[in-house]
């Protein structure tokens, strides 16, 4: 501290050193952190000047610390008021440093931005740090200094489980990138269904689902760095989670032929496994409406819906000539009545592609065909959309 009567100064304080600055480019800068401040001015246009190792500014208002590359004129070398105008006027550098900063700078940098307690403890972290308000508690043994994406927070809660723990169900399903509904798809990293193997008991947890599964150690491999069950029985587990439209629409992605995840056989395998499970009608009926040729979730649902409805399997994703000249490859065919069902997503807005989607319509209505589209919004009404499409059919049956 500098010299000068204490009696005589309005202000006690008192410093932590936090270590060196990583920051480059600068003469050498130590950090401080403000552990004890009395009698001083808490207007936020004041800074107070103290010299311990070298001159440091504390701001009051902020409980944060910042520093000066060159020394401090020795007329500021007490405590003292002093405005933060002045102290730029002699060419200091002033950097600003928020609570979070401060803390990241006394935590261990490979434990940032988030850790599990035990490698907390590990690293030499004192039990008061991993107790700090600022910190943020995302599971219990965890902490992480803000906030982390979907999959580094699951990631981090599996190095807080015990090594026998897995992500199953719709969060083993977003991990293999499984085609989920948005609300499934937020709960499964929001709240994750985590498994361990039977009879141990399972993880329990306010923001975690648990479950004691009886599975096979072959039954689960490591994928982005977390455990999950395989691709065949996530999707046994998944069928008890969802409807038949968005069930088919998991196993035609699961079977597709230009990116196979699973076999129709091992899926078959799969449902003989355990076939009265909870979600065997479904699987069973999946097994039934799946169809290799599919390329997208929303072409599967819509099929699935068609055939719910009792109208014919159309053709998936059909490549339609004339002569030798491929003029398109469509989404759902029906060849005989020649009914070409089409499903636009958002992408289909853009004025370029829709140019190009009236230039292909066009060419497919010249050789004879007869064109409907289905969006999002079709979804909403699912007896509608089969309605629509069922008099479409028999229009063409009549004429």
């Amino acid at each position: 501290m500098p010299s000068g009567d204490s009696s005589n100064d309005a202000a006690h304080l008192r410093a932590a050193h936090l270590g060196e600055s990583p920051r480059t480019g600068s003469p050498t800068v130590t950090f401080w952190r403000l552990v004890e401040l009395r009698g001083a001015p808490t207007r936020r246009a004041f800074w107070r000047v103290a010299s311990i190792g070298g001159p440091i500014y504390l701001d009051l208002a902020d409980r944060l610390v910042v520093h000066a590359a060159t020394p401090a004129p020795p007329q500021y070398r007490w405590r003292g008021k002093i405005p933060r105008k002045r102290l730029a006027s002699h060419g200091h550098r002033i950097q600003g440093v928020d609570d979070r900063q401060m803390r990241d700078w006394h935590l261990p940098p490979h434990l940032l931005p988030g850790f599990t307690v035990r490698e907390a403890r590990e690293a030499g972290v004192a039990p008061s740090q991993l107790s700090a308000r600022s910190l943020l508690h995302p599971f219990h043994g965890a902490r992480t200094t803000r906030e982390l994406s979907p999959m580094a927070r699951l990631e981090l809660l599996m190095r807080a489980l015990p090594s026998h723990a897995f992500a199953c169900g719709p969060t083993a399903g977003a991990v293999l990138g499984v085609p989920l509904p948005v609300a499934l798809q937020d709960d499964a990293f929001g709240r994750p269904t985590i498994g361990v193997p039977h009879p141990r008991n399972r993880i329990r947890g306010r923001r975690v689902r648990g479950r004691s599964l009886q599975i096979a150690e072959d039954e689960v491999l490591t994928r982005r760095r977390v455990r999950v069950t395989r691709p065949s029985r996530t999707w046994r587990d998944l069928s008890a989670e969802l409807d038949l439209p968005a069930f088919v629409a998991v196993t035609d992605f699961l079977i597709a032929r230009n990116r196979r995840r699973c076999t129709i056989d091992q899926l078959t395998a799969e449902h003989a496994r355990a076939p009265r499970s909870p979600g065997a009608g479904i699987r069973r009926r999946a097994l039934e409406l799946c169809s290799e040729r599919s390329e997208s979730p929303r072409e599967s649902e819509l099929r699935c819906v068609l055939e719910m409805a009792g109208l014919p399997r159309p053709e998936c994703n059909v490549e339609i000539y004339d002569g030798t000249r491929l003029v398109a490859r469509v989404d759902m065919l029906y060849r005989a009545q020649r009914l070409i069902i089409e499903y636009y997503g958002d992408y289909h807005r853009d004025p370029d592609q829709w140019s190009r989607d009236e230039m292909r319509r066009a060419e497919l209505e010249s050789l004879g065909y007869r064109f409907t589209v289905v969006t999002r919004r079709d979804f909403d009404d699912l007896p509608a959309l089969a309605a629509r499409i069922r008099r479409l059919l028999f229009a063409s049956t009549a004429s």
